[in-house]
């Protein structure tokens, strides 16, 4: 989604972006808060990687709670 919404930007046109929730149409106001970062995607490939191969340490519990901690912050906050 944040991959169309760029090129949909760089041709300059205008557009919005809905999404369906409990059977209502919303509005999405900010796709940033809506979908996770690059960066989060990239930690949650490594969590896997790391649990795949059962190497969990430090590095595993550090990014974990950088990931819960952006869920909360996109969802609560």
């Amino acid at each position: 989604m944040k991959e169309i919404n760029r090129k949909i930007e760089s041709l300059e046109e205008k557009s919005i972006l809905l999404k369906i929730n409990s059977g209502k149409i919303d509005l999405i106001e900010n796709l940033e808060e809506e979908f996770p970062s690059d960066e989060i995607k990239f930690n949650l490939n490594l969590l896997k990687k790391m649990s795949d191969n059962d190497i969990i340490g430090s590095n595993y519990t550090i990014l974990c709670r950088i990931i819960l901690e952006n869920i909360m912050k996109n969802k609560y906050f």
